[in-house]
């Protein structure tokens, strides 16, 4: 199974760098930025123990957001359970 915490690193570096660039590469600086959250994202379903699609090492871009509302769907209020 994949370690989580590697991809938390991963996320802390890339959020550093993109406040150390926003000043001077707005550009690289949002990139950074989601960058950060697509590794804490991919973090957080490893931790939660959810296994990526052999041979990747994570989920696509396209798929982590929709794995991540499934997974952690329970930990919505039950209003909030409705509207989705």
């Amino acid at each position: 199974m994949a370690e989580w915490k590697p991809w938390l690193d991963m996320a802390h570096g890339s959020l550093k760098s993109g406040v150390e660039l926003q000043q001077t590469d707005a550009r690289s600086a949002i990139s950074r930025f989601y960058y950060a959250v697509y590794q804490a994202g991919t973090a957080v379903l490893l931790y939660r123990r959810l296994t990526p699609p052999p041979p990747r090492e994570a989920w696509s871009h396209a798929d982590t957001p929709p794995l991540l509302m499934e997974s952690l769907r329970s930990l919505l209020a039950p209003e909030d359970k409705e509207e989705t």
